[in-house]
């Protein structure tokens, strides 16, 4: 309840019924020293994350993203540019400038080293967690000192925030949280001692979070419910201090939709990314989407299992007879029901409930359809309600009161909080492990999410890099392809109307050495996408393996009328010219790749074969002459080709020109030592009597 106030002058509401002695308060141990606990529990908890590889998406906005590696002479660009930029090119997508230059400024001291962006998140999730505790300090003033501790040591032990520390991309959830909380606490100390510089600072601070990621906005609304709910602040004046709170948003949003974009994308949203698109009408993705919902509840109270990824089908599409769906919507309409009943009170609860509900809402997929249907990263502010609200009821259900220094009600209370950390330290530890490199997290996620198409399709990759490594055996290579091949065939299972798992599952086939199998999935990825050319392309060259010319011909005629300059087919259809004896086509497409890339090696190597085989013809036919021309045509494409060397001294040798002859012979031996052909001629040339 609201104390007594003198006219004018403004102050945090009080909302227990009991204050404690001042002096006690100020004297209360673990209070006191608190701060370096907070710091101690961080690097303890997150220390086993130090040693962590790039997983996911570290590399797109560190090593591979040119704005962060060229430091500090591109920093200008941070801020006009799409966070994507410096990777695709991209200036339609996320807007995260603070996130970036905080790489930015490590790689330049520090170099393009994974580990020390992984101690620089943790220090920076260190940091969220101190200015939390003193935000649940002056919101919670009234209640024990317990309170506030508790609420803050389940923020620091939550496994849920796991998707945001362990690995450093997380670091825009951390550092938006971290501005807005600083925001929230500076305008609650600018109310209580009428200081200018913590409202400019908390202005700033708001700004930063804008800066560091998009769903930063939300935190308008929670600026005057901030006011509202702890501090004795009119309506009118309420107003009055959010107003430069909004109006930083409205240039945020003009720059951001003139330069940038809207505030979620205007990219296609594929099933892949959001399993949402899958439903067939508006009722059953609402349905769906309420079924995340409730999970997104369940994990706050029971954060495990964790995964990565939870891409369609994990999450099937289902209609509003499922349980889970009913289930949710109804815990949903209870915690507004419980808002509205707790508003006028100025209920801590209605204000948690807020708090989760607002902050979620961006990422919710109930109004804006973003590129991800369901993620835990998105829980990071949102579970900042939880670890308010729960701390509160367990305080109201022990009955601690806001003066108990000691007895059975506060070691009670911290023996329930003790509990509930203990269980998250073995939740939180192994899964910090996962996110150590790729290999680990994809493994794990397969694991927690084994009906997600993207997580068997990234653990697929990782084995056909491990395949594909230079100097590896054929035995580990075929190992390896054979791991690739049963986790596509998972996701051809999983997500049978997606192309791209068909295509990648024939790839692995046809490097397994089953043809007749790549064949079937490349004709189905064909089937899914008529436009789909990499599996027209591979089609073609599994029917050029098998002699099948003319069918391979076909399949790569589509690659090559659809794109005239696509590499691949204009090679491959010079190959099987050339096999077909068809030289002139041969030649045609060979000469179309060397018009687009004048130094490509494939084709000059290609070009010197097939007029080293029509000089061979024209040796045949004892047109030495037309040889002659030829053979120099193929050195001219390949100066290192020991046929085209050697072919000229047998054309030499049999114009009886033995001292052109030899010298040719020597000069392709230079070349190949051990060419059997070569070897002979000059050995039979040598053994003429000279003349």
């Amino acid at each position: 309840m609201n104390p007594s106030k003198k006219p004018g002058k403004k102050s945090i509401v009080k909302t227990a019924v009991k204050t404690m002695p001042v002096e006690w308060y100020n004297q209360y141990p673990l209070r006191k020293y608190f701060p370096v606990i907070i710091v101690m529990l961080c690097l303890l908890l997150y220390g086993n994350t130090f040693h962590n590889d790039y997983t996911e998406d570290d590399s797109v906005y560190t090593k591979e993203n040119s704005l962060v590696r060229h430091g500090f002479s591109d920093v200008k660009y941070l801020f006009t540019k799409g966070s994507m930029y410096g990777f695709n090119q991209s200036n339609r997508s996320s807007y995260r400038p603070l996130m970036l230059l905080s790489f930015m400024t490590e790689a330049s001291l520090f170099g393009m080293n994974p580990h020390v962006f992984q101690l620089f998140t943790v220090l920076y999730f260190t940091l969220t967690c101190l200015i939390l505790y003193f935000f649940l300090q002056k919101i919670l003033e009234d209640y024990n000192p317990a309170v506030p501790i508790a609420g803050t040591l389940l923020f620091i032990f939550h496994p849920i925030h796991t998707d945001a520390v362990a690995n450093f991309k997380g670091r825009d959830e951390i550092l938006t949280l971290m501005f807005g909380l600083l925001s929230f606490y500076l305008l609650l100390q600018y109310v209580e001692k009428k200081k200018i510089g913590s409202l400019i600072v908390s202005i700033i601070a708001f700004s930063c979070s804008l800066l560091c990621k998009e769903t930063s906005t939300s935190y308008l609304v929670i600026i005057p419910l901030v006011l509202y709910f702890f501090t004795s602040s009119s309506l009118k004046e309420t107003a009055k201090l959010t107003i430069p709170f909004a109006a930083i948003v409205l240039v945020y949003l003009f720059i951001r939709e003139t330069n940038f974009g809207n505030v979620t994308t205007d990219i296609k949203i594929t099933i892949i990314n959001n399993s949402l698109m899958a439903a067939k009408n508006s009722m059953d993705r609402y349905a769906t989407n309420f079924v995340m919902l409730g999970k997104y509840l369940y994990m706050l109270f029971i954060p495990y299992p964790l995964s990565w990824d939870y891409s369609y089908p994990q999450f099937p599409i289902v209609s509003w007879a499922n349980p889970g769906a009913l289930i949710a919507l109804l815990l949903y309409i209870g915690m507004g029901v419980l808002i509205i009943r707790g508003v006028k009170k100025k209920s801590i609860y209605s204000f948690a409930m807020l708090f989760y509900l607002i902050t979620l809402f961006l990422t919710s997929n109930l109004v804006l359809v973003i590129a991800c249907s369901f993620g835990e990263r998105f829980l990071f502010s949102p579970s900042v309600g939880f670890c308010l609200a729960i701390p509160v009821l367990l305080a109201k259900g022990v009955k601690l009161n806001p003066g108990e220094k000691a007895g059975k009600k506060i070691e009670t209370y911290y023996g329930l909080i003790g509990a509930i950390l203990v269980i998250y330290t073995f939740i939180v530890i192994p899964r910090n492990a996962d996110w150590e490199n790729n290999y680990t997290l994809f493994k794990s996620g397969v694991k927690t999410s084994p009906n997600s198409a993207r997580t068997h399709g990234a653990l697929a990759e990782i084995y056909m890099d491990s395949a594909q490594k230079p100097h590896i055996s054929e035995q580990a290579q075929k190992y390896y392809y054979g791991l690739a091949t049963h986790e596509f065939k998972r996701v051809a299972e999983l997500f049978n109307t997606d192309p791209n798992g068909y295509f990648n599952l024939g790839l692995c086939y046809a490097n397994e050495g089953y043809p007749d199998s790549a064949r079937l999935s490349y004709r189905k990825a064909l089937e899914l996408d008529p436009k789909f050319y990499s599996a027209a392309n591979n089609l073609g060259v599994i029917y050029y393996n098998s002699g099948q010319y003319d069918t391979a011909i076909a399949y790569l005629n589509t690659v090559y009328k659809a794109n005239p300059a696509d590499i691949n087919a204009l090679m491959n259809l010079g190959v099987i010219y050339q096999a077909k004896k068809n030289y002139g086509l041969a030649i045609y497409y060979d000469s179309l790749i060397l018009k687009n890339y004048p130094n490509n090696t494939v084709a000059l190597v290609n070009l010197s074969g097939i007029h080293n085989e029509i000089g061979m013809q024209y040796v045949s036919d004892n047109e030495l002459d037309q040889a002659l021309a030829e053979f120099t045509i193929a050195l001219r494409y390949d100066s290192t080709s020991t046929n085209a060397i050697g072919n000229i001294g047998v054309v030499y040798q049999k114009r009886g020109e033995d001292e052109k002859a030899r010298y040719y012979y020597q000069w392709a031996l230079s070349k190949n030592p051990n060419d059997p052909v070569f070897n002979r001629d000059l050995q039979i040339l040598n053994a003429r009597p000279k003349k």
